[in-house]
């Protein structure tokens, strides 16, 4: 059994360079209506409507965006605060090449193990009343 500590390096700065391209598209916009507004002659309403089609577009790829990981997150919090589900097993591309499942215990901590290992953890944690 080996412990790990999940190393958050790559998602943030992955989420930081996309909130950054974000700022850079959402105030583009702005300057894009005032060369609409002079070079073709359009209204001040018609040369926002890039602005505003902007921001509908995060409203429309937001909100299902949020409901999806709120169902997610919903499941993983639910199993481990409401249910007190002792362990939750992940299995995933790299676990099933290298032949382990991933362990969450209630603390969080991701552990990999054998499948037998495991089995053979919670068979004594059960004759013990551990759990």
């Amino acid at each position: 059994m080996n412990t790990k500590k999940q190393n958050y390096t790559l998602p943030i700065v992955m989420m930081f360079a996309l909130f950054a391209m974000i700022a850079f598209v959402t105030n583009l916009c702005s300057p894009m209506a005032v060369i609409v507004k002079n070079q073709f002659g359009a209204s001040n309403f018609a040369a926002q409507l890039g602005n505003a089609a902007n921001f509908i577009a995060y409203a429309v790829m937001g909100i299902p965006s949020g409901l999806l990981l709120e169902k997610i997150g919903y499941k993983i919090r639910a199993a481990q605060q409401v249910d007190r589900v002792p362990y939750m097993l992940v299995l995933g591309a790299k676990e099933a090449e290298a032949g382990n499942i991933s362990v969450r215990d209630r603390k969080g901590e991701t552990t990999e193990m054998s499948l037998e290992d495991f089995i053979a953890k919670v068979t004594t944690e059960i004759r013990t009343r551990s759990l």
